[in-house]
């Protein structure tokens, strides 16, 4: 950690802190991430989830000094929810998301949010915190709740105000699950996702409406997303 001068500092989370540094040799900035705990052995840091993600996907920059492990990035200077404002920048973030490459090389993130996020721009964006990422291989058991509210959908009823009651040639595991649970699916007419969201484009309103399916199987896959927007966009 001799070669970085720290400066500020840039966000503080439950198990570490992240700061602002500056390379002694090029000048560079970077973001450093300071875990809490302490460790006492390089084998005491690869049984974290985070060491072990970034060092499978070939970006792992890991430091142990005085029993604290450093992680120095790229510096970045905004994340996704301080730009979410900008209705113009958000298309070409869910086209860069898209982009299915943790998933391709066998990694839930699992805690993907606009604060995890981080850009320099509307041109690049980077995935962050690696902390909760499991492996698509990993053995039960398996976690059962997760904190990251946007992981957790909104209870039946809501769902349906917004999609109507749906129709049981559109969802028929639904409706074998409702009874075994004993539970009743609600009865409500569609809301048009228009009238909810009138800043989206048509484009938008109908990816939205494709990944809202009832049925998961006929819900398209990122990597299809991935391709029909290159192509709506003109990218070979």
């Amino acid at each position: 950690m001799n070669r970085y001068t720290q400066l500020n500092q840039l966000g503080d989370g439950t198990c570490g802190s992240v700061l602002m540094g500056k390379s002694n040799e090029s000048g560079e900035l970077v973001a450093i991430k300071r875990m809490k705990r302490k460790f006492y052995s390089w084998g005491e840091c690869m049984n974290l989830r985070e060491v072990r993600s970034l060092k499978k996907l070939n970006h792992a920059n890991a430091v142990i000094k005085e029993n604290h492990l450093y992680f120095v990035f790229e510096y970045m200077k905004e994340n996704l929810y301080q730009l979410m404002k900008d209705r113009g920048m958000v298309r070409c973030f869910v086209l860069l998301l898209l982009c299915p490459f943790v998933q391709r090389h066998g990694f839930f993130h699992r805690d993907m949010k606009p604060e995890n996020l981080l850009c320099m721009g509307p041109e690049l964006v980077k995935i962050a915190d690696f902390g909760l990422a499991r492996e698509i291989r990993s053995r039960p058991p398996y976690t059962d709740y997760m904190s990251t509210r946007l992981y957790r959908a909104p209870e039946i009823f809501k769902i349906s105000q917004v999609l109507g009651t749906v129709k049981k040639s559109e969802w028929p595991d639904g409706y074998q699950l409702a009874p075994a649970m004993n539970s009743r699916l609600p009865q409500c007419m569609p809301t048009y996702l228009k009238t909810l969201i009138t800043n989206a484009s048509t484009e938008a309103i109908a990816m939205m409406k494709d990944l809202l399916t009832w049925e998961r199987k006929k819900r398209p896959m990122a990597v299809q997303l991935y391709r029909h927007h290159r192509q709506r966009l003109g990218v070979l």
